[in-house]
This record gives structure tokens, sequence and C-alpha cells, in this order.
């Protein structure tokens, strides 16, 4: 998944803020998004049968001078059956500018419940960045730590026997503490700094190349109702998703 904010290139899944967590809210979201019906692009949205599914979440690179930046993370996914699927996505960032770099890690579960006109699903992310190197002109020390869920609801229409379309429309919510020193992306996929929580909605394309290989693309559109600036999880979303 591709994920673009209103000022900034983020995603199946990017996102951030600066937050106060404790064990316990963690404890109490996670069991709330297990308590509503399951979601996130992916997976058994678009396709039922055990197999592999994989993406590129985020990519972006930004250069001037000697000061550069890059930010890249592909994931690498598994449907157990039509319900459940688990996913990772390992992201690397480096910034000359501040001279620091992370690998940022995220672990997905999703469950999806098929009907015949519909497909609920719901989504649990947990997000963890930790640190390669960190200069002494870094400031403050990077860290991030995020929970993030997704309920949504998708609406296959068949343009064809290859094509299929879906319609969704949801709500995400994110949980977890970010600081990063401010550079010209500044932000991690996965991460929000506070409790950030909206509705989004947008609409996807599912392509059947064969029987055991389809793609999907898709935009969507994500609000965060909260009075903080600068969400990341907050404009375009864009979808791209290979599934086997």
């Amino acid at each position: 998944m591709l994920f673009y904010s209103s000022s900034k290139f983020m995603h199946i899944i990017m996102f951030r803020k600066r937050i106060f967590y404790t064990p316990c809210a963690m404890i109490l979201i996670a069991l709330l998004s297990l308590a509503v019906v399951q979601k996130s692009h992916a997976q058994t949205v678009y396709k039922q049968q055990k197999g592999l599914f994989t993406g590129l979440p985020s990519f972006s690179f930004q250069g001037s001078g000697n000061n550069s930046e890059l930010l890249i993370g592909p994931w690498i996914g598994y449907r157990f059956d039509e319900n459940v699927d688990l996913a990772l996505h390992a992201e690397y960032f480096s910034d000359d500018t501040f001279d620091f770099s992370l690998m940022n890690i995220g672990l997905a579960a999703g469950y999806t419940f098929h009907t015949p006109s519909i497909r609920w699903r719901n989504d649990l992310r947990l997000y963890r960045a930790f640190n390669l190197s960190t200069s002494e002109a870094t400031s403050p020390t990077p860290k991030a730590f995020s929970v993030s869920s997704f309920s949504t609801g998708y609406y296959p229409f068949h343009v064809s026997h290859k094509i299929t379309l879906l319609p969704y429309t949801g709500l995400f919510s994110f949980l977890g503490t970010y600081e990063l020193p401010l550079t010209r992306t500044n932000y991690l996929s996965g991460h929000e700094d506070g409790f950030v929580f909206g509705p989004r909605l947008g609409i996807d394309m599912n392509i059947t190349f064969s029987p055991s290989f389809t793609g999907t693309l898709g935009a969507g559109y994500a609000i965060a109702l909260t009075d903080q600036p600068n969400q990341a999880y907050e404009g375009l979303i864009l979808t791209l998703q290979f599934n086997f």
C-alpha cells in the first residue's frame, strides 16, 4: 500500500505524531479492534485462497547537495484461509542531514468476514522503530512505537470475470509515541503521535491476471478527526498490491 498525505508521501498501511502511551491503553485499543468487524487493504479481501501477498507500502527519496533522505519498505504476508492473514513490513529510513538511520518494523494481523454483498475486515497493526545509527547532532533521539486498527466494509462489484471493483468505507485509529528530528519528510509508516482517529473511503480495483496471480490498484481518502496538526495518516491513499 502506498500512502500520501496532504503534504507528505506515505502505507497496507503509513503515519505519525507525539503521544502519551501506557500498556493499559494499548491493550484496550487491541481489544476494541478485535471486537468489531475486521479490515485493511489486502489479503483476503482481494483473494481468498491460501497464499502470499506483497507490495511496497512505502518508498521515497529526496536529495539536494550532500543532504539526502531515503525511505523504502516492502512488505510480505500470508493468507492462512479466506478469513485470516498476517503480514510483516520492514522499512529502512536514513537521513544524512542529521546523520541517523533506523529500521521501522510493522506486524499486521487481519480478519475478513464474507457475505454475498459485503466483505467486512478488521486489522490490527503494531509498529516499532529501532535506531541503527545516531550522531551527536540528532535531537531528539529517534523513537516510535504505535498501534493502529482499521475496520472497513468492502462492496464488491464485478465488472468482468477478470476485474472487480471494491468501493469501501470505514474507520481508523492510531495510538502511539513518535519523536524524530525535523527532516524534509519526518515520517515513518504506521506511526502517529498521540491518539488519532477518523473515517476513510475509496475504491479498489482487483485484476485477475491468472488463476494464481492478481493485482490491486486503488485510491481513497482519510480524514483525521483531531485538533492536532500534521497527521501523517490523512489525505490521499494509494493502493498497490500483488496476490499469489
